[in-house]
């Protein structure tokens, strides 16, 4: 299965792996509205001042993710145009304007909802490759700092007992790891103004959306998979090109995968110290130029001019992930979410030991504008996470080589990961 933007969606949208997307009004957290894939939650505020009851229903129909350039979609902002068309109409003098400026009105409740669930959809309309890489966990619970020893499993081996009085094996839990693991959040604002109240910019605000549900997952695909692309890879995790005479060039991709294959398994398990397991469920990340060679060469199938030969399929490998870099312009700082190189590939066990730890999804809070500036609204969209991947890259090249070298059975070393790095033969040109 190659993980083109529109399998992943699908594969995402199917699974309800779009994730939770509250909004704050007025910092008010009583009132809170959340989306989770295709179910569309309400928590109603009681006279308590608690969620008392909710509301379910579906945002879209099951199957169906398309969103943008749809007649739901432009349903959708139909409606939003009524909202702004009502709240509008609360300021048809500038005294109105600023009596009222520093108060949500009436109807903004309404506003926000729609926009939180044109947000949800434009979400599930971009790849997210998170899940594909790492086991994530949604928990609003999680500490500062959190630690590795929440993460590991739990070892529960049955042994004899005589039932009379002994006391049998214990879950070991292993709480002895006190390895840190930091949140951070991340955050982007927009300050909507008289101007785009009074003449009614929609597409503006279309705009807004799409580039917020946009660069979310831009940057959860970059905390992903940078760290795989950054590494810095020691020799036993790094494959040459394969060599030999009269090799075609997908003779050498063929090879060269076969060889981080059995690379990769020779790699170790940091918890178990057991070497990884590499007969399923591989996923090979690449650029998007070598997606067709690579497939072929997985499947066997390889080509040297007309000649066509068919060798044993590489089934180990069940993915291929391509990635490339994308360039941004904001303001003057050049933004850069790096892919991978033309001529490397990364061959994985995905999800082993690499955790993506969600304490809060993309969240909305909006509130009041300022008299002064114009302002009708202020708002911001933030999410809060950590990573851990150290056993899943294993040592780098500055590590020690194996455990003896380390002096304990505790250190993370280069034999440790599940990940290897390799080249590919540079692209030439069909003569």
């Amino acid at each position: 299965m190659v993980l083109t933007k529109e399998n992943v969606i699908k594969y995402n949208f199917e699974r309800n792996q779009t994730g939770k997307i509250r909004v704050y009004q007025n910092h008010d957290i009583g009132t809170i509205f959340s989306k989770n894939g295709n179910e569309d939650i309400e928590f109603i505020k009681g006279t308590d001042g608690n969620p008392d009851r909710q509301v379910r229903k579906n945002i879209t129909a099951k199957g169906h993710p398309e969103w943008q350039g749809t007649a739901a979609y432009e349903e959708h902002w139909e409606k939003i145009r009524y909202c702004i068309n009502k709240i509008k109409a609360k300021y048809k003098t500038v005294d109105n304007w600023k009596k009222n400026i520093e108060h949500m009105p009436a109807g903004t409740e309404d506003l926000f909802d729609l926009m939180r669930k044109d947000i949800t959809r434009n979400i599930m309309e971009e790849a997210d490759y998170t899940p594909f890489i790492a086991n994530v966990v949604n928990d609003p619970d999680f500490d500062n700092p959190t630690y590795a020893q929440w993460l590991y499993d739990y070892v529960a081996p049955f042994k004899e007992f005589s039932g009379q009085g002994q006391k049998v094996n214990m879950v070991y839990t292993r709480l002895g790891d006190k390895t840190p693991i930091e949140f951070i959040l991340k955050g982007i604002g927009f300050e909507s103004d008289l101007y785009n109240l009074m003449f009614n910019r929609i597409f503006s605000m279309q705009k807004v959306n799409v580039a917020i549900a946009r660069f979310y997952i831009y940057e959860k695909n970059d905390e992903v998979l940078s760290p795989i692309i950054g590494f810095n890879y020691p020799d036993n995790k790094l494959i040459e090109l394969a060599t030999g005479t009269n090799l075609s060039q997908e003779d050498i991709t063929y090879t060269t995968i076969l060889n981080a294959i059995i690379k990769l398994g020779q790699l170790l398990n940091f918890q178990t110290k057991q070497e990884i397991n590499v007969l399923s469920g591989l996923l090979l990340m690449c650029h998007s130029t070598r997606v067709l060679e690579i497939g072929r060469a997985i499947n066997g199938i390889l080509q040297n001019g007309v000649q066509v030969r068919n060798l044993t399929a590489l089934t180990q490998i069940s993915k291929i992930l391509p990635y490339n870099t994308k360039r941004f312009k904001y303001f003057e700082e050049d933004i850069t979410f790096t892919g991978c190189g033309v001529d490397d590939f990364y061959l994985m066990v995905p999800k082993e030991n690499y955790w993506y730890l969600m304490k809060r999804g993309l969240t909305h809070i909006t509130g009041p504008g300022d008299t002064f500036s114009g302002s009708s609204t202020k708002e911001a969209w933030y999410y809060c996470r950590a990573l851990y991947y150290d056993q899943f890259l294993g040592g780098d090249a500055d590590d020690p080589a194996d455990e003896a070298a380390a002096g304990d059975t505790e250190t993370i070393t280069q034999e440790h990961g599940y990940v290897v790095k390799g080249a590919l033969p540079s692209l030439v040109e069909e003569t």
